[in-house]
């Protein structure tokens, strides 16, 4: 994961390549294109898949 820091946000994390991404607390999946912001759920960042 590609990290930036913004003032006055929460860092923003990028997707490095297309793939699935999982939320660790509820299981919620994504499926993301390369470039695109991971989003939080559940208060925590999603996760890429294996």
């Amino acid at each position: 994961m590609i990290k930036w820091k913004e003032e006055g946000f929460l860092p923003v994390e990028k997707a490095e390549k297309e793939g699935d991404y999982v939320c660790p607390i509820c299981h919620k999946v994504l499926h993301l294109e390369a470039g695109q912001t991971i989003p939080r759920c559940c208060g925590k960042p999603m996760e890429p898949m294996d």
